[in-house]
C-alpha cells in the first residue's frame, strides 16, 4: 500500500515521502480499515517538526494523517461491534492505529466510530 510518511524531523520544511509499505493485518480486538480519506492536521505538523517528541516520542518513519474515514475491510479475533464493509471514522492514537493514510489502517475495536 502507499503511505505518506514523515521520515525525519525538520523545523523549517515539512516534507512527506510517499512510499510502499506492507499492508497491516488486524490483531485481536482490532479492525482493518481501508482508508478513503485521511486528514492532516496541526498535530501532524508538530510531529514533523519534532515539537512533541519529548512528550510523545513517535517512531520514524511515521505515517501522516491523524483522522481517517474508510470502510472496515477485515475483523480481528473477538471483534463483534463492527461488520466488514461498514463505514467508520477514527482518530489516530499513537498505540494501536497504524497505516492511517489513504490505503489501510488498523486500530482497536473500541475507538472507531460510525
Amino acid at each position: 500500500m502507499k503511505a505518506a510518511q514523515i521520515v525525519s524531523y525538520n523545523k523549517n520544511n515539512i516534507a512527506l515521502t510517499v512510499t510502499d509499505v506492507p499492508a497491516p493485518r488486524p490483531g485481536a480486538q482490532q479492525v482493518l480499515v481501508k482508508v478513503s480519506t485521511a486528514g492532516v492536521n496541526p498535530l501532524d505538523n508538530m510531529i514533523s517538526r519534532g515539537e512533541v517528541k519529548l512528550i510523545t516520542p513517535y517512531t520514524l518513519p511515521q505515517i501522516a494523517g491523524n483522522e481517517i474515514v474508510g470502510r472496515v475491510e477485515a475483523l480481528g479475533e473477538g471483534v463483534t461491534s463492527f461488520t466488514v464493509g461498514e463505514r467508520v471514522f477514527a482518530r489516530h492514537r499513537r498505540r494501536g492505529c497504524h497505516g492511517n493514510s489513504p490505503g489501510k489502517g488498523k486500530g482497536p475495536d473500541h475507538y472507531h466510530q460510525r
